[in-house]
């Protein structure tokens, strides 16, 4: 497996790029206010690796994407993401962690 503190060394800026590539969308659309399935799903992904690859606060996280601190909280307290997404944060995250 990998180290945990080898993970670690993501940044916000990584998951974002890998996550906005994924979905296909850009690093605009991502930060907007913009509610469309993919873009929502890109978001959620993004918390959700961020959370879990990084060190970064739930504000630093909102102020990247364009979600309120109340949005995040309720992503992370929540996770529920269904087969799909699940299979989309595994394979952004090995690309994260293989970059």
């Amino acid at each position: 497996g990998i180290e945990k503190e080898e993970i670690k060394q993501c940044t916000l800026e990584q998951i974002i790029k890998k996550t906005t590539a994924y979905f296909e969308i850009d690093m605009e659309e991502i930060k907007s206010r913009k509610r469309t399935k993919r873009i929502s799903d890109a978001k959620k992904l993004v918390v959700l690796l961020a959370k879990e690859l990084t060190e970064e606060s739930n504000k630093s996280i909102c102020k990247a994407i364009g979600v309120s601190e109340s949005g995040v909280s309720k992503i992370i307290s929540r996770q529920n993401i269904d087969i799909e997404l699940q299979d989309a944060k595994k394979r952004i995250k090995m690309s994260i962690c293989q970059a």
